[in-house]
């Protein structure tokens, strides 16, 4: 009976081991953020958003164009995973972006729903 005891026991420690070391090593933030590079555009201004990776981690680039003045303004922002992809304003309130594979939406938590350029990738096909 001490023999199945130990055996279970040392099953459940080596499971422990390998889930410890899958959330150890495995990179959440490439994986989730990664698939979001590229341009997004506002469905309802003129809002974009330019997602990319540098050797610093995830950025998006948020460029806002404001009729009245003719002006096109931008934020630089990392983006980061916990839980959700988030990014801090300037002013210290976080916004969560949520993206729909099949539809290809990326929603703004507060900031409304983007969907991605392909204008870029078009132009540049051989």
């Amino acid at each position: 009976m001490k023999q199945i005891l130990w055996s279970c026991a040392g099953l459940l420690l080596a499971l422990l081991a390998l889930l410890g070391g899958f959330r150890l090593f495995y990179d959440f933030e490439y994986h989730k953020i990664r698939p979001l590079c590229g341009e997004w555009r506002s469905t309802r201004n003129d809002t974009r958003l330019e997602i990319d990776h540098r050797d610093d981690g995830f950025w998006i680039r948020i460029h806002r164009y404001d009729s009245r003045t003719g002006r096109e303004s931008f934020e630089r922002h990392p983006l980061k995973y916990a839980s959700c992809i988030h990014y801090t304003t300037y002013g210290g309130a976080r916004v969560d972006l949520f993206h729909t594979p099949g539809s290809d939406l990326l929603l703004v938590v507060p900031g409304g729903i983007f969907k991605r350029d392909l204008s870029n990738l078009q132009n540049n096909l051989p």
